[in-house]
């Protein structure tokens, strides 16, 4: 029987004037045992005492509907969930590590990248599921990548600002799976995975030309499904405890000059405070950049003399193992200059959350 049903019979054990609220304690009437108020419909021992013995359960309140019945071997966990206080993108970190592993079993020493050569090693494709190549044009095999970004939910890729806003267009193909960049018809780009993009979307404190809050939201016409691709999580600790040598993801920079193939590369970096960073870069102080802003991150490289040019919006990434047989990505910032430079993702999480997952 339905607890509407039973209710006008249950009033009869309400003692007149009692109103208690759901969570507080009560004692049962033909037991004088303790309980707890919580929801009739919640209460299996009430409502088997009066379907099998026809007792009446204790109500808690006359006026109150639903009807809230004292209840014994429950606690106050059952009856107000135990709610999760932490950031909708944390949330979002937990959903992406249960996301099953399509291709290949990964161990933990797969994670680990301390080893990666200095000068930067040669990625494999899926290798970093969420790293993606951010193209302009109206074919695809037209299309020029000048921008690296991250997946990181299944609408939205996260990267630069500055070159969307140099040429007043927004890019229009989002690839993944693609190791060689420019070269559609590469044998390397074989399975690659090529989304229309819907939207562009910049920071609100982003002025160009300048490089602070340089960050944007690609939005793609689609949602991807999750398998070969997933999403990055986003670090939320302003902190990097027990990280020193996070390492960038991406393709070399457009450069007449460069005549090797732009394959993506993995190369390690060497974290640095601001007092260092500012130090190590005052030669490229100028107008746009004035040095080290808290909402940005600096990086050196891991030995002296080896270079690193890549295209912008590359991510700056952490890697953790986990037991569901994956590596996570956590990005730590969004590439602005030359491998040095990073806007830091933590400083603008309040406006990814708003703009990525509104009303979660």
């Amino acid at each position: 029987m339905k607890w509407f049903a039973l209710s006008i019979v249950f009033l009869v054990a309400v003692q007149h004037g009692i109103s208690l609220k759901e969570g507080e304690g009560c004692v049962i009437r033909h037991t004088d045992s303790s309980g707890l108020c919580i929801r009739g419909s919640k209460c299996m021992t009430a409502l088997n005492d009066y379907q099998r013995n026809g007792i009446p359960p204790t109500l808690c309140s006359e006026y109150r509907f639903p009807f809230l019945v004292c209840c014994t071997g429950v606690t106050l966990e059952d009856i107000i969930p135990v709610l999760d206080t932490r950031r909708v993108s944390e949330r979002k970190c937990d959903e992406y590590k249960q996301i099953p592993q399509t291709k290949r079993t990964v161990t933990a020493q797969a994670c680990d990248y301390d080893e990666l050569d200095v000068a930067g090693e040669l990625a494999t494709q899926w290798e970093f599921p969420h790293v993606v190549a951010l193209g302009w044009g109206n074919k695809v095999d037209s299309n020029s990548f000048q921008s690296a970004g991250s997946l990181i939910s299944s609408r939205f890729v996260l990267t630069r600002a500055y070159f969307s806003k140099l040429i007043n267009a927004a890019p229009t193909i989002v690839r993944f799976g693609g190791l060689e960049i420019d070269v559609p018809s590469s044998k390397e780009n074989t399975g690659s995975i090529d989304v229309q993009t819907q939207a562009i979307y910049f920071h609100p404190e982003y002025s160009f030309p300048m490089r602070y809050n340089d960050i944007a939201l690609v939005e793609m016409k689609a949602d991807v499904d999750f398998g070969i691709i997933r999403p990055a999580c986003l670090w939320s600790n302003p902190d990097f405890p027990e990280y020193s040598k996070p390492i960038i993801t991406s393709w070399p920079a457009v450069d007449p000059s460069y005549s090797e193939r732009r394959l993506l590369k993995k190369t390690p970096r060497r974290l640095l405070d601001s007092d260092t960073c500012n130090e190590t870069l005052k030669d490229y102080f100028d107008f746009y950049w004035k040095g080290v802003a808290d909402e940005q991150l600096c990086t050196g490289h891991v030995r002296e003399g080896s270079s690193c040019e890549r295209v912008n919006g590359s991510p700056l990434q952490l890697v953790s193992y986990e037991y569901t047989n994956q590596c996570i990505f956590h990005v730590l910032g969004v590439m602005v200059s030359d491998c040095s430079m990073f806007t830091r993702v933590s400083s603008h999480l309040d406006w990814i959350e708003k703009v990525v997952w509104p009303g979660e």
